[in-house]
């Protein structure tokens, strides 16, 4: 069974830097590719494969040297998520891929090899990257899969992890009528049961909508620009 599990990474400044360049190589690539793809098309009426966009890479580094610096399995991850994006366009009618902005888009990047983790000292072995510590609120066993780095609108670095845990997926239960009940969904109670159960609307969004009320207040109150605002 497949399970996802985040942490927040803890790097250091080199580590950071290092990220941010990572994020950019993966935008650019992802552009690169996707900007060869339509050419292509309009061009020659032909597809090009993730496998070929990968295997002109090799030469798009020759000339973008600076492409050199970071893991070329994270680039061509990059390729291979801008093929993902062809593919939902033509089977589910899904919006056509779009260029990716310096700042409009998610800052992420993947890989998959050469990834280890030591949850005795709290860090991950990223390549390029060497060991980042990050912070540890649960630990899992099984195989790792997909890792995935991202970076969040406040400036915090985050680290997703897939592991294959070797449990299988529970099975469907039959259902027992002696403990089986109905329930009911309304506005004004949250949830009745047809064993005459009721439970209360917790009313989360009237609480939330207050409490953000006060800090827009708060916001208007800051100078813009300012470290405080921010």
């Amino acid at each position: 069974m497949l399970r996802s599990y985040k942490y927040r990474l803890n790097p250091t400044k080199s580590q950071i830097r290092l990220m941010e360049m990572t994020f950019g190589c993966c935008r650019y690539v992802y552009n690169w590719a996707l900007q060869t793809r339509i050419e292509a098309y309009q061009r020659d009426k032909k597809s090009i494969s993730a496998v070929d966009l990968c295997k002109m890479l090799t030469e798009l580094k020759k000339d973008k040297a600076f492409l050199y610096d970071v893991s070329n399995e994270c680039l061509q991850q990059s390729i291979r998520n801008m093929d993902q994006a062809f593919v939902r366009f033509f089977r589910e009618k899904k919006g056509f891929p779009k260029f990716k902005s310096k700042r409009g888009s998610r800052k992420s990047f993947k890989n998959i090899l050469n990834v280890h983790i030591d949850f005795d000292n709290n860090r991950i072995k990223l390549p390029k990257l060497g060991w980042v510590r990050f912070y540890s609120n649960q630990v899992f066993k099984g195989k790792i899969g997909t890792v995935t780095v991202s970076k969040s609108p406040t400036n915090k670095y985050y680290i997703s992890i897939l592991v294959d845990n070797g449990l299988k997926l529970p099975g469907k239960s039959p259902i027992n009528p002696d403990t089986a009940v109905g329930i009911d969904v309304g506005i004004k109670t949250f949830a009745t049961l047809s064993n005459g159960s009721v439970f209360e609307n917790p009313k989360y969004l009237e609480k939330s909508s207050a409490r953000l009320a006060c800090l827009q207040r708060r916001l208007a109150r800051k100078q813009k620009g300012s470290r405080r605002r921010e």
